[in-house]
């Protein structure tokens, strides 16, 4: 038995050492311009979210609040949750979120499941602040 597993090693290596020589093959097809392709265009904006994330800020140019604000007025209420902080009947405070359009109450995250608050509810256990 050790002899033919030598035997077929031997084969085996022999086989890789005769390789053919350098052959003729198609030139490549690659892009050599590949900034307006589709995945150059999402991982620019990729990138631009990720520069975004997390950051809020306020507007100080008095031409992009003439530009931006109207537009953005007009779609807040479709885009966003009113936000109130509330106090329950043992007093405890709690996040109140409320839909801007139709006036609904949530008191947990609206845009969350129950497994997506629960995990995130696990991870805010960890003492990630102090390890900064």
């Amino acid at each position: 038995m050790g002899l033919l597993m030598m035997a077929v090693a031997l084969l085996t290596l022999m086989g890789c050492a005769s390789l053919p020589d350098n052959v003729e093959r198609p030139l490549s097809n690659a892009y050599t311009d590949t900034d307006d392709t589709r995945l150059a265009r999402a991982r620019r904006v990729h990138e631009n979210e990720r520069e975004l994330a997390g950051e809020s800020g306020f507007l100080t140019s008095p031409e992009l609040v003439g530009r931006i604000g109207p537009a953005l007025d007009d779609a807040i209420d479709r885009i966003a949750f009113r936000l109130v902080l509330d106090t329950d009947e043992d007093g405890h405070e709690r996040i109140v979120w409320h839909d801007a359009e139709t006036g609904e109450p949530y008191f947990a995250d609206p845009d969350t499941g129950y497994w997506e608050r629960f995990w995130i509810g696990l991870v805010g256990l960890i003492p990630l602040e102090s390890q900064l």
